[in-house]
């Protein structure tokens, strides 16, 4: 794996470092480090979602062999910079993750601290062809984390706080649907996989199916 420490003065300048250096195509990972008494730092990258990574190569560790108060901090080729905090009214979570040098990222969420419910029940939707629409419904009750660890999904989401559109393409970004929302999935990439983890158990009695009844709902 090609790899690159960015040199970071100023935190609000790391997406563009970032984009900076990703041109480069043969380069897969870019990190750098902040110092654990930089608390402003350290809460910057951490609201934001930016990956720690604790495998930091030896012939760079010897470079701040003089430092014992680094925490580090990794991109991968792929990773979501920059998301927003909701879409139409639902909130937008990086999950946690933990970035390895040259072995990917493990990205992981808790029930009752990561998301605000308990799980009941989850489940995925793989193997749909590029192009293809599904969902086209809403629930009365159910509470729902959506994310997607493979290939890029349009995500639709409508309720009293609008219609808006949002990509999953970042396997540690997800989505968490809390009130009657309707939703619409489009299928960017072949096989690309929704995961979703839901707050109850199914219950056919849960769903708005109707367009127009899900409108009315709402009203």
């Amino acid at each position: 794996m090609t790899i690159k420490e960015l040199k970071i003065e100023d935190p609000y300048s790391i997406v563009d470092e970032i984009n900076k250096s990703f041109a480069v195509p043969e380069l897969e990972c870019v990190f750098w480090c902040v110092s654990k008494n930089d608390s402003d730092s350290l809460d910057f990258y951490e609201s934001r979602g930016f990956h720690k990574v604790v495998d930091i190569p030896a012939d760079i560790l010897k470079d701040h062999a003089d430092r014992d108060d680094l925490v580090w901090f990794a991109s991968l080729r792929g990773d979501q910079l920059s998301i927003p905090e909701a879409v139409a009214g639902c909130k937008v979570v990086k999950l946690q993750t933990i970035a390895t040098m040259d072995s990917g990222e493990l990205s992981f969420f808790e029930e009752n601290s990561d998301i605000p419910f308990d799980i009941k029940r989850i489940y995925y939707i793989s193997k749909v062809p590029e192009g293809k629409r599904r969902g086209f419904h809403a629930h009365k009750d159910l509470k729902q984390l959506l994310f997607c660890p493979y290939g890029r999904i349009l995500l639709t989401l409508e309720n009293k706080s609008g219609r808006e559109e949002i990509e999953l393409s970042d396997p540690s970004v997800g989505v968490i649907i809390e009130t009657p929302t309707w939703r619409e999935m489009t299928w960017l990439q072949k096989d690309s996989v929704l995961c979703v983890a839901a707050s109850e158990f199914y219950s056919m009695d849960d769903y708005i199916r109707d367009y127009d009844e899900f409108k009315a709902y709402l009203s």
